[in-house]
């Protein structure tokens, strides 16, 4: 998997990218990182309807043998405030793939954006007992923690 760090969507890597995943993805329907760093790269650059589209295409593709594509489209929604949406896609996702802790950790991540503090830190701590090290679960649970410290105060 391809991690996309401060991608400016006038950047010429961003247009060599997008093309280079865009040909890989209309050449081999069939292949998965493909269709998932094309996910990865719209939503990095906030094209978050293409993103959308795309990671909906994929499903289309893999179906549930993929959940990332789910957690891809979880991450979108959340982004873009529709959280009721996310919701049902994270629950998809870990349905599919229990195992993940980024899949729980974002989950976290959402219902904290919600304000659904309790969901969150049961999502955190559920991806620390999956990954005792998970670095993002355990920032998040701490700063979950922080929040809610200074509420009561």
């Amino acid at each position: 998997m391809i991690w996309f760090i401060n991608f400016e969507r006038t950047s010429p890597l961003f247009q060599l990218s997008f093309s280079a995943f865009e040909n890989v993805v209309e050449q081999r329907p069939e292949h998965f990182s493909a269709h998932s760093n094309l996910v990865i790269l719209l939503d990095e650059v906030e094209y978050y309807d293409i993103a959308q589209t795309k990671a909906l295409e994929a499903l289309e593709i893999f179906g549930e043998t993929k959940p990332d594509f789910y957690f891809h489209l979880a991450n979108i929604y959340g982004k873009t405030g529709k959280f009721q949406q996310a919701e049902q896609y994270y629950l998809h996702a870990i349905k599919l793939g229990p195992r993940n802790p980024l899949y729980f950790a974002n989950f976290g991540v959402l219902y904290h954006r919600w304000k659904k503090y309790d969901q969150a830190k049961k999502y955190y701590e559920e991806a620390l007992r999956i990954d005792p090290n998970h670095k993002s679960a355990k920032i998040n649970l701490k700063s979950l923690s922080w929040q809610r410290l200074i509420q009561h105060k």
